[in-house]
């Protein structure tokens, strides 16, 4: 599925990417990257709480251009679930997972980071705020 918006949000009873390339309308083209997920739309809000399902991403996820995207997360009492590194190459701007009962999160980099958990774990070696420092609540 390619998306192209300025605001991006998305709510089911259960959410896996496992691809996932997003742009902005004004740009003529999609670049594949078959094994992370492209952010580049304004804002990335992903929404499973309805049903408390899980969030997971088995690949990296990285922006389009460093700081440029805002990635929210909402799974209220499911499970957040990133597997591949966040920001790795191009940093996000904002990173949040707003609530999940358990964050599984690999390296992030981001701007900002926000995480309410009940549960969190850091399962990567780097976690780095660029900006507006790191904030993990559970």
């Amino acid at each position: 599925m390619n998306v192209a918006a300025d605001t991006c949000a998305g709510t089911s009873t259960n959410i896996d990417f496992i691809f996932l390339m997003l742009r902005r309308p004004a740009r003529s083209t999609l670049f594949p990257y078959r094994r992370s997920s492209d952010l580049s739309a304004g804002t990335v809000a992903v929404d499973s709480s309805a049903n408390n399902q899980n969030i997971t991403f088995t690949s990296t996820i990285d922006d389009d251009s460093a700081g440029d995207t805002d990635l929210t997360l909402t799974a209220r009492t499911g499970a957040v679930d990133l597997q591949g590194a966040v920001g790795a190459t191009n940093r996000l701007d904002d990173f949040t997972v707003a609530s999940a009962a358990t964050a599984d999160l690999m390296n992030v980099a981001a701007d900002t980071i926000a995480v309410t958990s009940t549960n969190i774990d850091l399962k990567g070696t780097t976690y780095t705020s660029s900006v507006g420092g790191i904030t993990l609540t559970g």
